[in-house]
């Protein structure tokens, strides 16, 4: 999994998971939701995303990081 920020008119900056599922037939519904209410357990409601996208693999370069950048690009194209 990986968060970014990304533009938002209403709050200046959105909170976005990238999530890359082990199963790709789980139901992303429920997976979103269980994400949801533990991340609302674990952290300030501030901190949790608003929303969550599911991939089938993070962009990474050679060192094996991923490219936050690849992420906010990716979400531009969808929005």
């Amino acid at each position: 999994m990986a968060v970014i920020g990304v533009p938002d008119e209403k709050f200046g900056e959105e909170i976005v998971a990238y999530v890359v599922l082990r199963d790709p037939s789980a139901n992303k519904s429920t997976v979103s939701d269980s994400l949801d209410k533990y991340a609302r357990e674990k952290m300030s409601n501030y901190k949790v995303p608003r929303v969550y996208k599911f991939i089938e693999e993070m962009p990474r370069n050679a060192m094996g990081k991923i490219l936050r950048a690849s992420l906010k690009e990716e979400f531009a194209k969808d929005s």
